[in-house]
């Protein structure tokens, strides 16, 4: 389900309250290295998250970037196109939009990307 960009800020914060975050949500799925796909106001916050708590993020990606090799924070940024390579296509996909989540999905699902998951489920799952 698409979520507005506050009520997910909301989650975020009710998370927080609780000693709790999206990625303990990726811990306790015993997801261990993921890419994100996003990387406007939300991607930055939960790429913060991560790397606080020592998450691996294999990859950065966006529908914008086109050419990689290059690095961001540490971490490599990936062109969109290539997650369906077999090397990525099982990875874990976090995308962080909260108005294009199924649009996103259905188009990576298409390019044999499997696990692709929104950061409103993993905040979702973290606050119950």
């Amino acid at each position: 389900m698409e979520q507005p960009k506050v009520t997910t800020c909301l989650a975020w914060i009710n998370c927080l309250q609780r000693n709790r975050s999206p990625v303990d949500t990726l811990n306790k799925r015993n997801i261990e290295e993921i890419i994100v796909y996003g990387i406007a106001d939300l991607g930055e916050l939960f790429i913060n998250e991560a790397i606080t708590k020592n998450f691996e993020i294999i990859g950065i990606t966006d529908q914008k970037i086109k050419v990689g090799n290059y690095a961001y924070r540490g971490i490599n940024v990936l062109p969109r196109n290539e997650l369906g390579l077999p090397k990525y296509r099982d990875k874990c996909v976090v995308v962080t939009s909260m108005t294009s989540f199924e649009q996103i999905k259905q188009q990576l699902m298409k390019e044999n990307v499997n696990n692709v998951i929104s950061l409103w489920e993993l905040l979702d799952e973290a606050i119950k």
